[in-house]
């Protein structure tokens, strides 16, 4: 099924995301034509209540979103068609040449994952930049990590693990970018997602939800000591990132700084 959460004019005001502007003009953070959707299987029925293979990482209020608003959509048997399934890159090394420049004249990166139910294992990515990107579900990234000569250049910052999706675990993955996030999550990634058990280390670095409404990021014994991890609001930057994640938590994480905030009506925890 898809459960389908729209994005209400009263809801976003609730957010206090409905003031932003740049420039003397306004600026949208989400559309109210977008939804937000999760997609999970039914395991389990009992009259006219279901049971879900894994938690929704976000709230379903009738007094911002409307009544019967929410809608579970049943779809196809592909859920739906996602091209690759039960593919995994294990014991590789990619290896670039040294490049001191903006991640966006970098002319390459390392793994890019739309599939389902897919890995990556055990690999090292040298001198890559937006190193593993994850658009799919359920995909695990495990003992994979990424080092760099130099930090990267400008303001605008390179992702090395970037969550794209929904379902992916990150464990012990390790990267030493300076200037880089080295873990985000981008637009409406719907959780659960876990980043664990990884090292990182760079300076001007952060684990930060990048923009626009994730939900569901748990960090669980990640070493930051040369930055930390932000759950925060970026306003106007960008194109208006505005609240970035909600429910989302930071656990036994050794960190120089945290920024951990408190959108309205949810919670993110330390």
């Amino acid at each position: 099924i898809q459960v389908r959460r729209p994005t209400t004019k009263e809801w976003v005001h609730f957010m206090e995301m409905d003031n932003m502007t740049r420039y003397g003009k306004p600026q949208t953070w989400i559309s109210l034509d977008r939804q937000i959707v999760h997609i999970r299987r039914i395991n389990a029925i009992s009259g006219t209540a279901f049971t879900l293979d894994a938690p929704l990482s976000d709230s379903y209020d009738a007094a911002y979103l409307g009544e019967n608003a929410v809608e579970i959509v049943r779809v196809a048997a592909s859920e739906p068609v996602i091209p690759l399934s039960q593919v995994g890159v294990c014991h590789l090394r990619i290896l670039c040449p040294p490049l001191e420049t903006s991640y966006g004249n970098a002319p390459y990166s390392g793994i890019r994952i739309g599939g389902q139910d897919c890995w990556v294992d055990n690999v090292w990515c040298v001198e890559t930049m937006n190193t593993v990107v994850v658009t799919g579900r359920r995909v695990t990234i495990r003992d994979t990590h990424v080092t760099h000569t130099h930090t990267n250049l400008g303001a605008s910052k390179p992702a090395d693990f970037s969550i794209e999706g929904s379902q992916i675990l990150i464990d012990q993955c390790s990267s030493d970018g300076g200037n880089t996030y080295w873990v985000w999550t981008n637009s409406y990634d719907t959780g659960p997602n876990v980043v664990l058990n990884s090292s990182f280390t760079g300076r001007g670095s952060r684990i930060q939800p990048h923009q626009r409404w994730a939900t569901g990021l748990l960090d669980d014994n990640c070493r930051t000591p040369d930055a930390g991890i932000d759950f925060a609001n970026r306003g106007i930057a960008g194109s208006g990132h505005g609240l970035r994640m909600r429910w989302g938590v930071a656990w036994t994480c050794t960190v120089r700084t945290f920024i951990i905030l408190k959108p309205p009506g949810a919670i993110n925890r330390l």
